[in-house]
């Protein structure tokens, strides 16, 4: 089993990068901005179609032992892309997510593989306001 401790503050676009403890395999843990919206429009709700899409991907290509997605609308899409990427062969399941304020436009959704176990997942305090100044969009 696969064990991880993740405390993330997530930047936008993909990455991926290789995580481990010295008693476990290394973990692939990739992050992703699955944003629909454009400047200022964010809580856009991801299509079915791109929901299908991310699965694949995520599936096919990332496979990731975690994966941090960021603006994920609704929150309920994460389970949907969960779902999506066991369809394409690559189990995953959605991870709670402490509740994130109702400034912050740029959801934060975990998935990870059955066997990784995730502990304490939080969110750092204050990291949704790191700029200044008051773009909503700033409030990540």
């Amino acid at each position: 089993m696969k064990a991880a401790s993740l405390c993330l503050l997530v930047a936008s676009s993909a990455s991926i990068l290789s995580l481990h403890a010295a008693d476990a395999p290394p973990a692939r843990v990739a992050a992703w901005n699955v944003a629909c919206g454009r400047s200022a429009t964010g809580a856009t709700p991801i299509p079915p179609d791109r929901i299908e899409r991310l699965g694949e991907v995520i599936a096919h290509k990332i496979k990731p032992d975690i994966i941090v997605l960021e603006e994920v609308w609704p929150a309920s899409a994460a389970d949907e892309i969960a779902k999506a990427a066991t369809k394409n062969g690559f189990e995953l399941v959605a991870v709670p997510v402490p509740p994130q304020g109702s400034e912050v436009v740029q959801l934060i959704s975990i998935l990870k593989r059955p066997g990784v176990e995730m502990k304490d997942a939080e969110l750092i305090e204050s990291s949704n306001d790191l700029i200044d100044g008051d773009d909503p969009e700033e409030q990540t």
